[in-house]
């Protein structure tokens, strides 16, 4: 658990939990529930690192780490960039109501090649992402140097 403060606002907060081997009495995968936040410039900045002890990656869990960081300062962010966990998007919009969400795009090329069937090819080149109308995805592109 941190108590640091964080900023009020960030473009998007980036959420997965990676699994670290773990000894407790005996040596067991858990997951590192991480966190970064993506400013409006493009710099990024770790808001913290969990662990609960649990076999697996949890949205309830997730919500709890939300709250925190709502605790610390955290009152919005645009977009939120995660996996595609089963309620991680609805813990979200309890936290943090009218919250974007997009899958991760490392999630979203593994998610296409674990299907049964094989991509069509198509013109894309590859930098089609799903950001806001409003403007505000099209700056965070031109800040990552992909538009």
């Amino acid at each position: 658990m941190e108590n640091r403060p964080v900023k009020e606002e960030y473009f998007a907060l980036y959420v997965d939990a990676t699994f670290l081997n773990v000894r407790r009495g005996s040596v067991g995968k858990e997951p590192v529930y991480v966190v970064v936040g993506i400013n409006w410039d493009g710099a990024r900045e770790v808001l913290g690192f969990w662990f609960f002890g649990s076999k697996g990656e949890s949205a309830t869990n997730w919500q709890e780490i939300l709250g925190e960081l709502k605790s610390r300062g955290l009152k919005r962010f645009k977009l939120l960039v995660a996996d595609g966990l089963k309620g991680l998007k609805k813990a979200v919009l309890m936290e943090f109501p009218g919250t974007r969400s997009q899958l991760c795009v490392l999630h979203a090329v593994k998610g296409a090649l674990i299907k049964e069937s094989p991509p069509q090819p198509s013109p894309s080149t590859g930098r089609e992402w799903k950001f806001p109308a409003d403007g505000e995805g099209v700056k965070i592109l031109q800040l990552t140097g992909m538009a």
